[in-house]
């Protein structure tokens, strides 16, 4: 992002001395200045990038549908419990045996798999206190700046609403080093994140979250009973569009409002 800023004009220092600063923090200024040199190639040559992206997303094509199932169902494991990785693998595995029946080349089951994954993990206040407290993130924090660093969390948690930013977005409020006790609490309880119990679960956007959840099994399950050689293509155009939910507040309403109205028409989705 300092590389986009400064690429752009908006930062009124020199690029000499913003490299010199990287070097004298002194925490691992290399892979710094690499990230800053591709903020700078994004606004200079986003062809280019495109470009560059590509050839290194090579590699990653070469994973396979187990590998990707794994990493995910490991990861859903951590973010809440071995049940939710479970109702994520029958789906995947239910999808590969009709992608298969269907002569298809394991694309759709990818698509379905990744897809599936990014709404199951949707970012609610459980995973980040989770993210912040048992990932090594408050390790590493201490590592790099001292044992006496000074913490401070922007947040903005739906039950202390204080309104919109000039962009629509939920405001932000600045939280202290006392959240980390929070944190722990908040991330032992995931387990009974969108149970009757999960106090957050009741706000609009956590409803729509889980709501989506079950249209995309909905819709995958409506796919699968139609599933042919010839519209499986088709169907994982389909699911990949669930792969543009992202954002929060307003900004994830309209992301979802615009992935709805895509996948509406599709033909296979009429059938």
């Amino acid at each position: 992002l300092l590389g986009a800023a400064w690429q752009n004009g908006m930062v009124p220092v020199s690029l000499n001395a913003l490299m010199r600063a990287i070097e004298l923090n002194g925490v691992e200024p290399e892979k710094n200045k690499l990230a800053f040199a591709w903020g700078r190639l994004a606004i200079a040559d986003p062809e280019k990038l495109k470009e560059a992206v590509g050839e290194l997303g090579k590699d990653s094509g070469d994973e396979s549908l187990d590998d990707v199932v794994k990493r995910r169902a490991e990861f859903l494991t951590d973010y809440q419990n071995e049940a939710l990785a479970d109702r994520y693998r029958k789906l995947v595995q239910d999808v590969e045996k009709a992608d298969c029946a269907a002569a298809g080349a394991g694309q759709f089951a990818d698509a379905v798999a990744r897809s599936y994954f990014k709404l199951l993990s949707y970012k609610d206040e459980y995973e980040v206190a989770r993210l912040h407290t048992q990932t090594g993130f408050l390790e590493k924090v201490k590592r790099d700046f001292g044992s006496k660093a000074r913490i401070r969390f922007h947040l903005a948690p739906p039950i202390l609403n204080s309104g919109t930013d000039s962009r629509g977005r939920p405001r932000k409020k600045e939280f202290g080093g006392w959240m980390i006790p929070v944190f722990r609490i908040l991330a032992s309880l995931r387990g009974i994140r969108g149970s009757t119990l999960d106090v957050f679960g009741y706000t609009a956007e956590r409803r729509m979250e889980r709501s989506l959840i079950r249209e995309f099994e909905s819709n995958v399950e409506r796919l699968l009973k139609n599933l042919t050689a010839e519209n499986i293509s088709e169907a994982t155009d389909v699911v990949k569009l669930y792969m543009d939910v992202r954002g929060y507040g307003p900004v994830k309403d309209q992301a979802v409002s615009d992935v709805r109205a895509k996948v509406d028409t599709y033909a296979i989705m009429q059938v």
